[in-house]
């Protein structure tokens, strides 16, 4: 089984590879950010790749406009000319400048602390998910809770004898499904502002 898994894993890449150029792209330092296409406005939007990356590019591809960006260093663009071997790769090492523009230096942190800023708030954002969740939950149960209590509140009124057990076990039974939707409804309101929260917070910080 292993044989076959194996054999299909290296056909599949080998019919990968020869529909794509394997550009492999480094950096010294390593662990910068990767812009293909057009140069970014600026570096807020966090990249798909970082060096060292192997991106699958079009096989007919003969060109590529890549930018490097890393806190410290000059960002750099560089439209490349791809020459790749018999095998379908492509590499290339780009070295960095270390940048000494106090300007451009502040303005890096201020693009890395607002794309830090973004990523916590789609991290809030997902909080909306469970806080949603719950409050549809504590909605449902809550209807269920009042519909009951509603039905047996119908059933005592219309009871004539009212000195037994059955009686009794109504209002019982009354009172503990208006407890519980006493409960729940709050647990509604607070599971609802809470999902209120996190979609404002985390719209106010992801744009």
């Amino acid at each position: 089984m292993k044989k076959v898994l194996l054999i299909f894993l290296f056909f599949s890449a080998s019919l990968f590879a020869e529909d794509s150029i394997q550009f492999q792209l480094s950096s010294f330092p390593p662990h910068a950010d990767i812009y293909l296409g057009s140069r970014p406005s600026s570096f807020v939007q966090r990249p798909l790749y970082s060096t060292p990356a192997t991106i699958r590019l079009p096989l007919d591809s003969t060109q590529v406009l890549v930018t490097l960006f890393k806190k410290d260093y000059a960002d750099t663009t560089i439209d490349i000319k791809l020459s790749p071997n018999e095998k379908g790769e492509a590499f290339i090492t780009i070295m960095l400048k270390q940048e000494l523009n106090e300007k451009i230096l502040e303005q890096q942190k201020k693009d890395l602390f607002r794309r830090a800023k973004k990523d916590y708030g789609k991290k809030v954002l997902l909080g909306t998910i469970p806080a949603s969740v719950a409050t549809i939950i504590n909605a449902l149960i809550l209807q269920y809770h009042i519909r009951q209590a509603e039905e047996i509140s119908q059933e005592i009124e219309e009871t004539i004898i009212r000195q037994n057990d059955h009686f009794n076990s109504l209002k019982d039974e009354f009172r503990h499904h208006k407890h519980h939707a006493e409960n729940f409804k709050r647990g509604t309101v607070i599971s609802a502002a809470a999902t209120s929260l996190f979609l404002i917070v985390g719209c106010t910080l992801s744009f």
